[in-house]
């Protein structure tokens, strides 16, 4: 059966390399067709314009010939009455074969390259999501839901910063960093009011989290996981019981469910805005440090570069232990219920994770324009773009990805050598109050983070190096964009079935633990990956879209909250439950645990409705 699945399981790895070329083939043309088109048309200006100069030469011909002899004249009339009859005769057979061949215009091919891609694409996520092997289920609800995330995330600040420019414009450089980081302090201290607002510590929390109530568990249904009511609890059978059967008004029988459903709802909520914010927190601490690179005191070299990474984690650590502070003060002043002490497990959890991507976020980026710009001799600018463009030469695209292979490598190393902070256990009961975190812990653990978002950053940029020097101004549109995209998901699909060989072999051997951390690693710096090659795509379409508008800050501002107020709850309900369902299952049986109803358990407490 083993060697049955495996062979099953190779075969589905080929045919999803064959659909993931199909798709490259399909999409590829649709970069370029943009530039041709407007080749086309100039080109076809040309010859209009060369036809007009051939007849009014005709014309001024002609008119001399009137002035000559009546004989010339009528000779030179019938020769050229004869030639412009055959050419008339020519133009119109060859207009005739051109309208034959040219049915479907340039924009028509764009098009139909754009839709076959689009359609390929999404078919390709369907059988992805639906994979039979939960690992890749798993890693690519991640990659979905880190890409959802982050352009979510930054078309949000982006839109807030546009309005916060123009104040700080007339400032200087060292005043601007200063804001900068005011502002960033802002995201920093909304993230940790929200968390703490959700867990229930900021005052007297009556919601009991270990409340059961029965849910519908009939995945068909339209409204599965809805909490049932007071009426339609009377007819579920066994209410003594965990699992049972509810007699709707129409007789029929429907499964249903007890669950933790507050819980449920306040790790999700909590999860989906300290991700938000965190990401919102990091682009902005990258905004001020970024700011700072640019200062004539440290844009001297790239070893100069480099301090202003290390400056800005001084001051997000500054304002975390500010909040470290806070949370214990909070933690304190509530009494020693059991609940109280999960709800105080929970914010801390969910706090430390969100400053730790702050923290790796804004030191990663900066720490990779200090390497581009001793690659390339060029200093980037805040949002990483080089002014003017410019080509860059195969060693120095060699030398940036060496620089991401060396920080995964490192990423790899802190993680198999570093501290292991325990989990905290949503379902059992705590004893205590948590303690304030470690600082070596946290160190090693923003060190991986870090060091793995700089192999992401290095991909990122070394591929984009290698479409300007295929074609120049490739990255300067919006197709280009989008096929750089497109060529870092498809190598990161690869990748991940890959990497679940890799774990698989590796968990035969016994290194379950080992494998677990590595590929935990790779699997998260390739969902950034995506996610920021898409999310360059989405800012470069909003630039275009308010650029025909008078007021562009205004746009770009409304633009990117209607993304975010549209797409963040169909994240959050229907991509982020999937992966913290799968999380649970995974975690599950690396424990240890083999029975199927406490995985189906997980898969359902994760896909509750949110208030």
């Amino acid at each position: 059966m083993q060697g049955t699945s495996r062979q099953s399981s190779k075969m589905a790895s080929r045919q999803f390399a064959l659909a993931c070329l199909v798709i490259l083939s399909a999409c590829l043309p649709c970069s370029w067709a943009a530039g041709e088109v407007a080749e086309k048309e100039h080109a076809s200006e040309v010859m209009a314009k060369a036809k007009r100069d051939e007849e009014e030469l005709k014309d001024v011909f002609k008119k001399e010939g009137e002035e000559g002899a009546e004989g010339e004249e009528g000779a030179e009339g019938e020769e050229g009455g004869e030639e412009e009859g055959q050419e008339g005769e020519e133009e119109e057979e060859e207009e005739g074969e051109e309208e034959e061949e040219e049915h479907f215009s340039r924009r028509d091919f764009h098009d139909s390259a754009m839709l076959i891609g689009a359609v390929l694409l999404v078919g390709s996520l369907f059988y992805l999501v639906n994979w039979p092997d939960d690992d890749i289920r798993l890693y690519t609800q991640k990659i979905i839901s880190s890409t959802m995330s982050i352009f979510s995330a930054v078309l949000m600040y982006q839109g807030i910063n546009q309005l916060v420019e123009p104040v700080l414009e007339e400032l200087n450089f060292w005043i601007r960093c200063l804001a900068q980081f005011v502002h960033c302090s802002i995201y920093i201290f909304g993230m940790q009011l929200v968390i703490a607002n959700f867990s229930g510590i900021l005052g007297e929390d009556k919601v009991d989290l270990d409340d059961h109530k029965w849910t519908i568990a009939d995945g068909l249904r339209a409204d599965f996981s809805r909490e049932l009511t007071v009426q339609e609890i009377e007819t579920v059978r066994k209410k003594e019981a965990s699992r049972s059967v509810w007699v709707d008004k129409r007789g029929n029988e429907v499964p249903v469910s007890k669950l933790k459903v507050n819980l449920i709802q306040r790790n999700r909520q909590m999860r989906c805005w300290a991700t938000l914010l965190a990401h919102m927190s990091g682009f902005a601490a990258i905004n001020a440090g970024g700011w700072m690179q640019q200062t004539d005191t440290f844009r001297g070299s790239p070893l100069t570069a480099l301090i202003p990474a290390i400056l800005t984690q001084v001051v997000l650590l500054g304002l975390f232990e500010l909040a470290i502070c806070y949370r214990q003060s909070r933690f304190n002043a509530l009494s020693g219920h059991h609940q109280n002490f999960r709800r105080a497990a929970l914010c801390r959890k969910y706090c430390l994770e969100a400053e730790d991507d702050v923290c790796s976020l804004s030191c990663s980026f900066l720490m990779v324009q200090a390497a581009r710009f001793a690659t390339s001799g060029i200093l980037p600018n805040v949002e990483g773009l080089e002014e003017p463009p410019e080509q860059h030469p195969w060693l120095g695209i060699l030398l940036l990805y060496g620089i991401g292979i060396l920080g995964s490598a490192m990423s790899v190393l802190f993680a198999l050598t570093g501290e292991d902070e325990e989990e905290e256990d949503d379902e059992h009961d705590l004893k205590e109050m948590p303690k304030p975190p470690s600082r070596g812990a946290r160190f090693w653990g923003t060190a991986v983070d870090a060091f793995s978002m700089v192999f992401s950053w290095c991909l990122l940029f070394g591929t984009r190096w290698i479409f300007e020097r295929l074609k120049e101004d490739t990255m300067e549109t919006v197709a280009g964009r989008i096929l750089l995209a497109l060529t870092l998901s498809i190598f990161s699909g690869m990748v991940v079935f890959g990497l679940d060989g890799i774990d698989d072999a590796l968990r035969a051997r016994g290194k379950a633990k080992a494998a677990s951390k590595v590929i935990g690693i790779i699997i998260n710096a390739l969902a950034i990956l995506i996610g920021f090659s898409w999310e360059s795509c989405f800012d470069v379409g909003v630039a275009a879209v308010s650029s025909n508008v008078a007021h562009q800050r205004i746009c770009k501002f409304s633009l990117g909250t209607f993304v975010f107020v549209f797409l963040v709850p169909a994240w959050r309900r229907h991509i982020l439950t999937k992966e913290i369902a799968l999380e649970a299952m995974q975690r599950d049986r690396r424990k240890g645990l083999e029975d199927p109803e406490e995985s189906t358990r997980h898969l359902r407490m994760s896909e509750q409705p949110v208030a």
